[in-house]
């Protein structure tokens, strides 16, 4: 049975980032997968860890993009896919709010 409700937030979360950029403000939307996690870790013992996202790289990447200024910042409005292949986390692509790449 889906979860309509995780879906609801999810396009929530995502409407609230275009409102933010439509009004000024800078604001992306940071779409990871699982989150390596001891709690995800214990919830989820034979899962292949080496596919989810680091909290400490994306923490990272989010302190760039404040230190660098609006050049080393996704696009205003974007969400912003995480992709951890082989252990390292990165940026992926940015899409707009309506999932177009940008």
């Amino acid at each position: 049975r889906p979860n309509h409700r995780y879906g609801m937030a999810k396009v929530a979360t995502h409407q609230l980032v275009a409102s933010m950029a439509d009004s000024g403000m800078h604001a992306v939307a940071i779409l990871p997968n699982v989150i390596d996690t001891p709690n995800n870790r214990i919830a989820m013992p034979d899962a292949d860890h080496s596919s989810w996202d680091s909290a400490d790289d994306m923490a990272a990447m989010i302190v760039g993009w404040a230190k660098g200024g609006s050049d080393s910042r996704p696009p205003n409005g974007s969400l912003v896919k995480i992709v951890t292949e082989g252990g390292k986390t990165a940026q992926g692509g940015a899409l707009s709010h309506t999932g177009r790449a940008l």
